[in-house]
């Protein structure tokens, strides 16, 4: 009997507790407030030399060089095929397999572009179309990209070319 009491009293302990343990919706909207400031980071443009908040994996609209263009900055290697790197790339697809990105690059050079493949910390290789120093440049190379391909497709980038904004290069 006593055994019995002592059960039914951890029993009723244990019932009494259990509603403290299960999450809230506090919880959840904390834990969700801390998962987006972990991805959203802040970053000085030493261009403009304020602050602008940088999502690291999806492009925003920004203003470059008078246009508005997509944009997305990034640290990127130089690649086998990149004669040098740029701060400014604009990018015209995007590819995991070496051999995809080569046969691209290729092309676009056969026709006379200035292109190149730059590599990100993912390995995804992006084929530069032309890359510039300047915001300026960048903006022009941009223009005249989509003036001059209207219609034409970019595989991996949603559609629009990117300007990549290589952090790695001041």
């Amino acid at each position: 009997m006593i055994h019995l009491k002592n059960t039914l009293w951890i029993a009723a302990a244990i019932f009494l507790l259990f509603p403290a343990c299960k999450p809230t919706e506090k919880n959840y909207r904390q834990a969700y407030e801390i998962a987006k400031q972990k991805k959203i980071k802040e970053k000085t443009d030493p261009d403009l030399d304020i602050p602008e908040l940088i999502s690291e994996n999806t492009p925003s609209t920004q203003k470059i060089g008078g246009i508005d263009a997509k944009v997305l900055t990034m640290h990127l290697k130089q690649h086998l095929h990149t004669p040098e790197t740029h701060k400014y790339n604009i990018a015209v697809a995007a590819y995991k397999m070496q051999a995809n990105a080569i046969d691209h690059v290729d092309r676009l050079v056969a026709a006379g572009a200035k292109a190149y493949i730059a590599e990100n910390k993912d390995h995804i290789l992006y084929v530069v179309y032309a890359g510039a120093d300047t915001p300026e440049d960048a903006a022009a190379a941009y223009s005249a990209l989509i003036s001059s391909h209207k219609g034409q497709t970019y595989p991996g980038l949603d559609g629009i070319p990117l300007i990549i904004i290589n952090s790695s290069v001041r």
